[in-house]
Protein backbone atom coordinates (compact mmCIF):
# COMPACT_ATOMS: atom_id res chain seq x y z
CA UNK A 1 0.00 0.00 0.00
CA UNK A 2 2.86 2.39 0.78
CA UNK A 3 4.21 1.93 -2.75
CA UNK A 4 0.81 2.80 -4.22
CA UNK A 5 0.65 5.97 -2.09
CA UNK A 6 4.18 6.95 -3.18
CA UNK A 7 3.27 6.36 -6.83
CA UNK A 8 0.16 8.53 -6.47
CA UNK A 9 2.17 11.30 -4.76
CA UNK A 10 4.75 11.24 -7.57
CA UNK A 11 2.02 11.36 -10.22
CA UNK A 12 0.46 14.39 -8.53
CA UNK A 13 3.90 15.99 -8.27
CA UNK A 14 4.50 15.39 -11.95
CA UNK A 15 1.20 17.02 -12.87
CA UNK A 16 2.03 20.02 -10.67
CA UNK A 17 5.46 20.33 -12.30
CA UNK A 18 4.07 20.08 -15.82
CA UNK A 19 0.95 22.20 -15.51
CA UNK A 20 0.98 24.40 -12.41
CA UNK A 21 4.67 25.35 -12.20
CA UNK A 22 5.40 25.54 -15.93
CA UNK A 23 4.73 28.99 -17.39
CA UNK A 24 4.09 29.33 -21.14
CA UNK A 25 7.61 30.65 -21.71
CA UNK A 26 9.08 27.47 -20.18
CA UNK A 27 6.67 25.25 -22.06
CA UNK A 28 7.76 26.72 -25.38
CA UNK A 29 11.31 27.64 -24.41
CA UNK A 30 12.50 24.16 -23.36
CA UNK A 31 12.11 22.88 -26.92
CA UNK A 32 15.33 23.31 -28.94
CA UNK A 33 13.27 23.62 -32.13
CA UNK A 34 11.54 26.79 -30.95
CA UNK A 35 13.67 29.83 -31.75
CA UNK A 36 12.20 32.17 -29.16
CA UNK A 37 15.22 34.45 -29.24
CA UNK A 38 14.15 35.53 -32.72
CA UNK A 39 10.72 36.33 -31.29
CA UNK A 40 11.72 37.92 -27.95
CA UNK A 41 15.27 39.12 -28.58
CA UNK A 42 18.78 37.94 -27.82
CA UNK A 43 18.34 38.54 -24.09
CA UNK A 44 15.72 35.79 -23.88
CA UNK A 45 17.14 32.66 -22.21
CA UNK A 46 18.06 29.79 -24.52
CA UNK A 47 16.35 26.43 -24.53
CA UNK A 48 19.07 24.94 -22.32
CA UNK A 49 18.10 27.28 -19.47
CA UNK A 50 14.40 26.48 -19.80
CA UNK A 51 14.98 22.74 -20.03
CA UNK A 52 17.31 22.81 -17.02
CA UNK A 53 14.79 24.81 -14.99
CA UNK A 54 11.99 22.41 -15.92
CA UNK A 55 14.06 19.31 -15.10
CA UNK A 56 15.17 20.81 -11.78
CA UNK A 57 11.57 21.69 -10.91
CA UNK A 58 10.65 18.04 -11.35
CA UNK A 59 13.73 16.96 -9.39
CA UNK A 60 12.77 19.25 -6.51
CA UNK A 61 9.30 17.75 -6.40
CA UNK A 62 10.73 14.23 -6.35
CA UNK A 63 13.14 15.20 -3.58
CA UNK A 64 10.38 16.77 -1.47
CA UNK A 65 8.22 13.66 -1.83
CA UNK A 66 10.88 10.96 -1.44
CA UNK A 67 13.70 12.67 0.43
CA UNK A 68 16.11 10.94 -1.95
CA UNK A 69 18.80 12.98 -3.67
CA UNK A 70 19.57 9.96 -5.88
CA UNK A 71 16.00 9.81 -7.18
CA UNK A 72 16.01 13.59 -7.66
CA UNK A 73 19.19 13.40 -9.74
CA UNK A 74 17.73 10.53 -11.75
CA UNK A 75 14.58 12.58 -12.36
CA UNK A 76 16.65 15.54 -13.58
CA UNK A 77 18.54 13.36 -16.04
CA UNK A 78 15.51 11.43 -17.28
CA UNK A 79 13.35 14.54 -17.72
CA UNK A 80 16.03 16.35 -19.71
CA UNK A 81 16.79 13.26 -21.79
CA UNK A 82 13.17 12.50 -22.63
CA UNK A 83 12.28 16.07 -23.55
CA UNK A 84 15.41 16.44 -25.68
CA UNK A 85 14.70 13.14 -27.45
CA UNK A 86 11.12 14.15 -28.21
CA UNK A 87 11.95 17.64 -29.48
Amino acid sequence: MELLVLFFQLMIGHAVGDFVLQPPAMSRGKNPRNDLRAEFGEGFPGWQCWLSAHALTHAGIVYIITGSILLALLETYCTALLISANA
